[in-house]
């Protein structure tokens, strides 16, 4: 935006987004680290009981994706 000698108060609100999500990155990544050791304690739960194999399924997924999603 700058090279493109875009707007003072474009290029200024478009910094303002970019410092805002930085931000929340930790707190997003803490989250997802939270609701996966949730998840993952969940399935340790569903040992012992009658799960179908695609509610399993789905959760082996979900936790796969978050793992990648933190690496």
């Amino acid at each position: 935006m700058k090279a493109e000698d875009a707007e003072y108060h474009d290029i200024k609100h478009a910094e303002n987004v970019l410092e805002e999500s930085t931000r929340m990155i930790p707190d997003t990544r803490q989250r997802l680290e939270g609701a996966l050791q949730d998840l993952s304690n969940f399935m340790v739960g569903l040992k012992d009981e009658a799960v179908s194999g695609e509610e399993l399924s789905t959760a082996k997924e979900a936790a796969a994706a978050a793992q990648v999603a933190l690496q």
